[in-house]
């Protein structure tokens, strides 16, 4: 069967997805930010052999773009959302990968369908460990003005990474990565759409990790070794208080971890808490 795509209208707003069949089992998959569903091609490639993929595009990404909620998206909104799907689909069961961004989508996932989800596969996930700098960011009020004012004022930006230089407040590598994002007035507003818009999908690890016990939800952590944006130390608040996990280090940094994941998947590795690939 060939690849299909679909969208789905619950509010005023669509959400596009494309369906890869594959084997029986069911796999939701959420892209980072900046990118759209077609990044997980490969990975669809690498799983179908023992998965049927749904890749989504991110509300404000790819066929999405320009398109998604005016206010924060909501916990409960997402919810109704995935309802929507499953019932259109018919899907009981799932398991479910985010890669950065699309990890917090993962992990909402979790929460509002604890009971459907067997397997958690998270690749350099956002979401687990609160950031100070996206909090004061995302917070309404003053903070939020600066933000916006940084984003859609790229001299404002570059003044601000001077400093950052000059007083060694973040590594070179990412202030060049950050200034990536913020090239085109296109980049700029999906930026600031996307950290302002999902900044209401926060979790408490604490009843995630419970969630991920108590429905034994197998849990598979990817992280590069080169990645400058994500370490160990980010996914602590969870990985210390889980019964069922794994983490899995790649040879890479933060951009092209989905295609060392990929190419993972080709083989899989031997049953353990914590393996080099």
């Amino acid at each position: 069967m060939n690849k299909r795509t679909h969208s789905l209208f619950l509010k005023s707003y669509p959400l596009h997805y494309s369906c890869r069949p594959g084997g029986s089992k069911v796999l939701l998959a959420f892209h980072g930010f900046g990118q759209s569903k077609s990044h997980l091609e490969e990975l669809e490639q690498s799983l179908a052999a023992d998965y049927t993929v749904y890749s989504f595009d991110l509300f404000y990404h790819g066929e999405n773009a320009g398109q998604g909620p005016e206010n924060p998206l909501t916990k409960e909104e997402w919810a109704q959302w995935l309802q929507f799907f499953f019932d259109t689909e018919r899907i009981h069961a799932c398991s479910v990968l985010g890669f950065s961004l699309g990890g917090r989508f993962a992990l909402a996932t979790v929460e509002a369908f604890p009971e459907r989800v067997k397997e958690l596969l998270l690749i350099a996930p956002d979401g687990i460990k609160p950031n100070l700098w996206y909090t004061l960011a995302t917070r309404p009020g003053w903070t939020q003005s600066l933000f916006r004012k940084v984003v859609y004022h790229p001299s404002t930006f570059g003044k601000l990474s001077v400093l950052a230089r000059t007083f060694r407040l973040a590594h070179p590598k990412l202030i060049r990565f950050a200034q990536s994002q913020l090239e085109t007035a296109e980049k700029q507003d999906l930026l600031y759409r996307s950290w302002v818009n999902f900044r209401l999908l926060t979790f408490n690890m604490e009843k995630m990790a419970a969630l991920l016990n108590q429905n034994r939800i197998r849990t598979e952590i990817f992280l590069g070794r080169h990645d400058l944006l994500l370490k160990e130390k980010d996914v602590e608040p969870l990985i210390s208080r889980l019964k069922n996990y794994r983490i899995i280090y790649l040879e890479s940094g933060h951009t092209h971890l989905l295609d060392r994941a990929a190419a993972y998947f080709q083989w899989q590795a031997p049953s353990g808490k914590r393996i080099d690939a």
